[in-house]
């Protein structure tokens, strides 16, 4: 995708990178310091059946975990970005004392189908790669969530736009699944 229509040369991609360092500069000179990232490690699921019945041999979710579980495994929270972003979106408000205090949550950043370093289809593939939904990103990351980290209960679910939708159709597929659920800039409806 070129931006060159609006004046500005150069990928989606570079433009994304540029506005990150950007943020991350306006961050600095703000005083707020941006919390290290975590290690990312990659969840597999193999066969992966989409909802329009398509099978992914290998689904690969990249993932980043940080905090500490409580004993009682109580205290996790996932995070899910919106449509332009990856699993780094929340990266400025994670940390010990920030909004996601990770001396009080563990917190679980993945990326959704398609994003940041999860299987998404390669520049040639096109039309050629399946088409995937809000519930096939749903079924993705619960099984990373309880396949993958073992975990049965979740504090919350916190999704902003994309993520809202995605965090919605956590509570209907999981009702008991999370605790809370928080929507951050949801739309009223699908277009």
């Amino acid at each position: 995708l070129r931006l060159e229509a609006m004046g500005v040369g150069g990928s989606f991609a570079g433009s994304r990178r540029r506005w990150r360092v950007g943020l991350a500069v306006l961050l600095m000179a703000l005083g707020v310091s941006l919390p290290a990232r975590a290690d990312s490690q990659i969840f597999s699921l193999f066969d992966f059946q989409l909802e329009d019945g398509t099978v992914m041999p290998e689904l690969r979710i990249a993932y980043d975990t940080q905090g500490t579980l409580s004993p009682a495994r109580d205290n996790a929270v996932v995070l899910l970005h919106d449509a332009l972003g990856d699993r780094h979106a929340f990266d400025p408000l994670i940390g010990p004392g920030r909004l996601f205090d990770t001396s009080r949550y563990f917190v679980i950043t993945a990326d959704a189908i398609g994003g940041g370093e999860a299987t998404a289809p390669a520049p040639a593939a096109g039309q050629d790669f399946p088409r995937y939904t809000i519930r096939d990103m749903v079924a993705a990351e619960h099984a990373l969530v309880t396949r993958g980290l073992g975990l049965t209960r979740l504090r919350a679910v916190v999704g902003r736009s994309m993520g809202a939708f995605i965090g919605l159709e956590w509570a209907v597929e999981h009702p008991d699944l999370a605790r809370q659920l928080v929507l951050l800039g949801p739309s009223p409806r699908s277009d």
